[in-house]
């Protein structure tokens, strides 16, 4: 769940400054945060296989460093 926010957020970041960054004189705020907001409902569902994927790799990597470490 942690992986899955993390790249929630990032993406969350990624629109707001690339808005900024695109429109900044005269930023549309509405249309900023429904852009948002939409990404923020969608993106954790379609996301979540590849966050549980990489956090299990994570996972598998920091067991093989525990293993390393106790021999």
């Amino acid at each position: 769940m942690i992986i899955n926010i993390g790249a929630s957020m990032a993406l969350f970041f990624v629109i707001l400054a690339g808005g900024l960054y695109v429109f900044w004189p005269h930023v549309p705020w509405t249309a900023l945060t429904v852009a948002s907001a939409g990404a923020m409902a969608i993106f954790p569902i379609v996301f979540y296989p590849i966050s549980k994927t990489v956090w299990l790799a994570v996972d598998l990597l920091m067991t093989k460093m525990d293993a390393a470490v106790r021999k």
